[in-house]
């Protein structure tokens, strides 16, 4: 057995990203009050209370098996812990023989045993072994675990802030509670379609380039002058803008109240065009700016353009289970707000950004002179409609319809 002394043990010492997690996982749990541990007792149905976290042990091995850890408690208590990353993996012969081998090392009355796994219920077959040993045989989701680590790095002192944001983290980036167990017809899908993506990739994420270097281009020459391409952008150096599935490109209006003032993208995920205008994606003075003109007309042209849509922008840093599937970003359709006059900052989706514009439908065969055309008007129509100008109340009563 070896035991887990510090993220090195647990990370570096082995590969596979199973063990990984649950190394980190019995880990952390050892540097957190005891509660914790009670907590996920409880939570998972197990009966044990009244102890503290003596140590860990990970890949322990009894006669016919090798569960993932042991956690060792005060008063020669034992937990196993058997994990999946996925669900529907669950293996009955495998967890039977980790608890017959622990009940036979440890004794009966000292030894519980939980499957921590992706299944977001109870496995079938795991039922009628928790209904016989009730108490002794627990179960939690990696999705429960989380939330109840997110809970906990709100309530506990600020010293286990960090390694608790360190292990949630880490969980997110292996896609802990997301992961889904591919059945035959789908993984036959996979396999037929892979050879074409991971051969043409580049390809084609060379033909979006052009495609939106065209659509920037025409935005550009329609605007008369108040619109230009914005290098400036940070994502612009790394070349995250080119990044599939949404790439980009990132425009600068004049007189708007932040330089990444608008965006065009392809979003491949939802085969849809999108233009919109930047509302906040920062703090500080330009969100200020942004306030002030929102609440005072923008949030009613808005109302008045009952076409436009309300956008969010996610990445591998936030909780969208898409985002972190794909690790990438992705401009985010937010519905329910068409035609509608409302604050931002009073919905989550827009904690971080806020966007809105319009959409149109990814049709390759049908991007040409008159769609460009198109797309550079209405983009224009919209920078019109919300750009503030010396007469804005004349402005207001001539407002143009999008679409």
């Amino acid at each position: 057995m070896q035991r887990i002394k510090s993220l090195y043990d647990a990370l570096i010492k082995y590969h596979n990203k199973e063990n990984q997690c649950t190394n980190f996982l019995v880990w952390i749990l050892g540097k957190l009050p005891p509660t914790t541990m009670l907590d996920i007792c409880k939570l998972s149905d197990l009966s044990i209370d009244n102890v503290e976290f003596v140590s860990n042990n990970v890949q322990p091995t009894f006669e016919k098996s090798t569960p993932d850890a042991i956690i060792e408690f005060s008063n020669e208590k034992y937990l196993i812990i058997e994990t999946k990353r996925f669900d529907k993996s669950f293996v009955k012969e495998q967890f039977i023989n980790h608890f017959d081998g622990g009940r036979k090392k440890f004794g009966e009355e000292n030894t519980w045993i939980l499957f921590l796994s992706g299944d977001g219920i109870l496995p079938d077959e795991l039922k009628g072994l928790k209904k016989e040993y009730f108490g002794k045989i627990g179960f939690l989701s990696w999705k429960s675990i989380l939330q109840l680590l997110e809970e906990k790095k709100k309530s506990l002192e600020d010293k286990y802030e960090i390694i608790l944001e360190e292990f949630i983290t880490f969980a997110k980036h292996y896609g802990l509670g997301r992961l889904k167990h591919m059945n035959n017809e789908e993984i036959i899908k996979f396999i037929d379609g892979y050879p074409f993506i991971a051969i043409n990739r580049e390809n084609a994420q060379e033909r979006f380039s052009k495609l939106l270097n065209e659509m920037q281009r025409y935005i550009i020459a329609e605007s008369e002058e108040a619109v230009e391409e914005n290098k400036n952008e940070d994502d612009y150096k790394k070349g995250n803008n080119e990044k599939l599935p949404c790439p980009y490109r990132c425009l600068k209006i004049e007189g708007w109240h932040t330089e990444k003032s608008a965006y065009v993208f392809i979003n491949i995920l939802s085969k849809e065009i999108g233009i919109v205008l930047t509302g906040y994606q920062s703090e500080g003075k330009e969100k200020k700016i942004f306030w002030e003109r929102w609440n005072e007309y923008m949030k009613n042209d808005y109302k008045d353009n009952p076409n436009l849509e309300s956008f969010t922008f996610v990445d591998t840093n936030s909780d969208d289970d898409i985002a972190i599937a794909i690790n990438s970003h992705y401009f985010k359709h937010i519905p329910g707000f068409n035609g509608n006059q409302f604050s931002p900052d009073m919905f989550p989706e827009f904690k971080d950004y806020f966007f809105w514009g319009c959409t149109y439908t990814l049709d390759i065969g049908n991007i040409e002179k008159s769609f460009y055309e198109k797309l550079a008007k209405d983009f224009k129509k919209l920078i019109d409609t919300f750009r503030k100008n010396n007469d804005h109340k004349s402005r207001k009563k001539s407002t143009k319809k999008l679409h």
